[in-house]
């Protein structure tokens, strides 16, 4: 589901840029708010799959301090 959300705000954000780059929606005044609404989603979407992935392993292999918490203190929880 999260990844569902992810890629409907990847998407609605490149819509949205496309839209007011080239299109003729370019000057509709409500446009660059719905970007930032979608530009808003991706971030918080991405700090989520961050924060979740570093409680369990080290995000994309890098040995970050106090990452992969869950799995290294397993006994002392």
């Amino acid at each position: 589901m999260g990844v569902i959300s992810l890629l409907v705000a990847v998407i609605g954000a490149v819509a949205c840029h496309v839209a007011l780059a080239y299109g003729a929606a370019a000057d509709l005044p409500w446009l660059p708010i719905v970007a930032a609404g979608f530009e808003a989603a991706m971030v918080g979407g991405i700090a989520d799959w961050f924060a979740v992935t570093a409680l369990f392993r080290h995000p994309l292999g890098i040995p970050i301090p106090h990452t992969a918490l869950i799995v290294e203190r397993r006994d002392k929880l």
